[in-house]
């Protein structure tokens, strides 16, 4: 049974992320590991439209590549209470976190993207699950916000203006440097790079291909551990979330969220 999401503590929440790194890395699961067509997409609620960001969208990725869901689709445990769903038998939330050492505070809900009221107070952290975990899964799957094309066109539009060019690979090299500048470690470097690489060709849904040998990588994510795993890979998703923040200022993205995207996207009148 799961913990409260209530009683959740910092300690408990590091480690879960790092194991759950460890095991992906352990099994081959690890979707940075493997070349070809990227399994899913970024992890968003498909009720309230939020992009998760920095720990909480990788928290959610690991997690969903250690389960094997297809899925990107996430919901709060306050909402599948709200909309009456049912969670399948066995099944466990993933938390994200509101505040901790890699997530900073900000003054919406992590997951609906709204201000805190009596009915969603604010707290450290707070339970999700992958809408593959529903009993009504199969009547749900074509229903909620999707991450359409207009949404990716305007991710292309900013990381073309933030790195001044339109050639992908310049790109992944851009984001991969940015990502290990603050880390001192050589193996924790790697991780760093390898996922910062990733996790850029899986905002433009593309087709990944590792640029480090699957057993260097292995040996560096093995070695890499404690708060330097934690450290390594906020850094990386903090360098590809620059890149793809307007004037690479994540000030100007604190929550991004699939309507707020289509509506920026509508309102320049770019074509698709």
């Amino acid at each position: 049974m799961s913990i409260s999401e209530k009683n959740i503590t910092d300690e408990q929440f590091y480690k879960k992320f790092e194991r759950t790194y460890q095991n992906l890395t352990l099994t081959g699961k690890a979707p940075w590991l493997k070349e070809g067509k990227i399994e899913r997409d970024i992890a968003y609620n498909p009720v309230s439209g939020v992009i998760f960001k920095g720990v909480n969208a990788l928290m959610l990725e690991m997690s969903a590549a250690e389960q094997g869901y297809k899925e990107s689709r996430w919901i709060s445990e306050s909402e599948v209470n709200d909309l009456k769903l049912r969670v399948r038998p066995g099944q466990n939330p993933t938390p994200i976190a509101y505040i901790n050492r890699y997530a900073h505070a900000t003054d919406v809900h992590p997951s609906t993207g709204k201000a805190f009221d009596k009915d969603h107070p604010k707290q450290k952290y707070y339970h999700m699950y992958n809408i593959e975990q529903l009993r009504e899964y199969p009547m749900i799957r074509e229903s909620g916000m999707t991450l359409d094309n207009a949404i990716v066109q305007e991710k292309i539009r900013r990381v073309v203006l933030n790195t001044r060019t339109n050639n992908f690979p310049e790109i992944l090299d851009r984001v991969s440097s940015a990502a290990e500048e603050k880390i001192k470690d050589d193996k924790a470097k790697i991780v760093a790079q390898e996922l910062a690489r990733y996790r850029m060709t899986q905002e433009f849904k593309g087709n990944f291909i590792p640029s480090t040998p699957k057993l260097l990588m292995k040996d560096a994510s093995i070695k890499t551990h404690g708060a330097t795993l934690l450290t390594t890979m906020y850094h990386a998703e903090v360098a590809k979330d620059r890149f793809i923040s307007k004037g690479m200022n994540l000030e100007n993205d604190k929550v991004r969220t699939v309507t707020k995207t289509r509506q920026n996207e509508q309102n320049r009148g770019l074509s698709l």
